[in-house]
């Protein structure tokens, strides 16, 4: 499985100039550009501004393949692109599961129309980056191919669990959209620290909203007003370096999402080796991190489990399924890249 120093990959994300560069999809672009390199694939990740940008940085680049990270380029656009760029092996990557996607008013209309172009330029594909996404893109219709996260470890953990002795702190990272449940994870919060009899800190990022996420921290603020054991607490959106930093100080992750592919969040919960409960939707976790979307008593238990067996040692075999993951999901990466290394039209 080696690369050979023809290969260049080239991962395009689109600017966001209320948050800058410290979003999901271009840490997921990093971690994936990383192991790329790791076994001798030249990689690079550019943020642009608009998709003339992304003819700019292709030009400039002249990769053997280029990874569209969401689905932003217009129909229109990328026509144009791939007939400019017939040398490049092109793939549009998909970061959410249906459920999500129902959310996106384009998504299904610009995913057809990405294999109509297909069809007649032929280097364009769709990257699924979970089985479930795959399957039921295909099912609708919409060949697409699976091309999942990856966490790059990169050595040992970063920090050990230590507990606080004071109030437990909870992070509850990430945006605030209704499909990330954070409001029923905030009222787990308060029953745990009922549970408990200790204070909790619930925390979460209180400036970036998608999805009518502003109705969820209303809420929040509201219902922990007049708790008198726990006390949420908002945190600004960080670059990675400095997310770590808070993650590492946590007592617990909760990220028990109702649709999920894969949950950068909680991949640094395991790496920071800080025990955190997920959904079911993260198939890469172990069954005890796991509790139900719809019910808070579920998720106090798991907590309480998860809290419990921390300490003999579960985050370490969190931190082996996550290595594990990762060595499947680069095994594909690199079958990718090696299968579709050269793309040449006339």
């Amino acid at each position: 499985m080696s690369a050979t120093a023809q290969t260049r990959a080239l991962f395009v994300c689109k600017r966001r100039t209320t948050y800058g560069m410290s979003i999901g999809l271009v840490n997921s672009a990093q971690f994936v550009s990383l192991m790329l390199r790791s076994h001798g694939v030249e990689s690079r990740v550019e943020v642009v501004t608009d998709a003339n940008d992304v003819d700019r940085v292709v030009t400039q680049y002249n990769p053997t393949h280029v990874f569209v990270e969401a689905i932003w380029i217009t129909p229109t656009k990328m026509d144009v692109l791939l007939r400019k760029h017939r040398k490049s092996q092109w793939a549009v990557r998909v970061h959410s599961n249906i459920p999500f996607l129902a959310h996106e008013g384009i998504a299904m209309e610009w995913l057809s129309a990405y294999e109509h172009i297909n069809a007649s330029c032929g280097n364009l594909v769709v990257a699924a980056n979970s089985h479930r996404c795959c399957r039921d893109l295909n099912v609708a219709g919409m060949p697409s191919i699976l091309l999942e996260n990856i966490y790059w470890l990169g050595g040992a953990a970063r920090s050990l669990w230590h507990p606080h002795r004071e109030a437990l702190k909870i992070g509850c990272f990430g945006a605030m959209r209704p499909m990330k449940n954070q409001l029923l994870q905030g009222v787990a919060a308060i029953a745990l620290a009922d549970r408990l009899g200790r204070k909790v800190e619930f925390h979460v990022n209180g400036t970036r909203f998608e999805q009518g996420g502003e109705s969820v921290l209303r809420n929040l603020r509201a219902m922990f007003a007049g708790c008198r054991n726990a006390k949420l607490v908002e945190q600004p959106w960080l670059d990675h370096d400095g997310f770590m930093g808070l993650v590492s100080g946590m007592d617990l992750g909760m990220q028990v999402s109702f649709s999920e592919t894969f949950n950068i969040v909680a991949a640094d919960f395991v790496s920071a080796g800080v025990p955190v409960i997920v959904s079911p939707e993260m198939e890469w976790l172990p069954v005890w991190t796991k509790a139900s979307t719809t019910d808070s008593e579920s998720m106090v238990e798991t907590a309480v489990l998860n809290l419990r067996v921390a300490r003999i040692g579960s985050t370490i075999i969190n931190r082996i399924c996550l290595s594990r993951h990762n060595e499947r999901v680069s095994r594909c990466w690199m079958g990718f890249v090696g299968e579709c290394r050269q793309v040449r039209k006339p």
